[in-house]
């Protein structure tokens, strides 16, 4: 965003309680996501690389959140470490995953199976 010029918005608190509730709301509308498919996209989209137990003491261990990630809650982890998260991929040399978001269910289905 820096190196755009793009200003990180910033948003009232009414603002960000509609939009939790926009898409709380939503999720009730939406089709389950495949854990199976998900289990592969953890892979393939290179979440594997850093989110997984022993990989990094810095990154967060995405099997600890098994059966309580929602999707207010990664998008909440995501927006405040995304920095971060980019900085430490570029190190690595692994681009930002583009997940569309029925890939996003999957990945949520399979980071709440057992």
């Amino acid at each position: 965003m820096k190196s755009r010029q793009i200003v990180r918005p910033s948003f009232s608190s009414q603002e960000m309680a509609d939009i939790i509730s926009y898409y709380f709301a939503r999720r009730y509308f939406e089709e389950p996501g495949n854990s199976i498919n998900g289990k592969k996209l953890f892979t393939i989209k290179n979440c594997i690389k850093c989110h997984t137990k022993g990989k990094s003491n810095d990154v967060m261990d995405l099997n600890k959140l098994r059966g309580k990630l929602e999707p207010i809650t990664l998008a909440t982890k995501i927006w405040g470490s995304g920095f971060k998260m980019f900085e430490s991929m570029r190190t690595i040399q692994i681009t930002w995953p583009i997940i569309s978001e029925q890939e996003m269910r999957d990945l949520l289905q399979y980071l709440n199976s057992p």
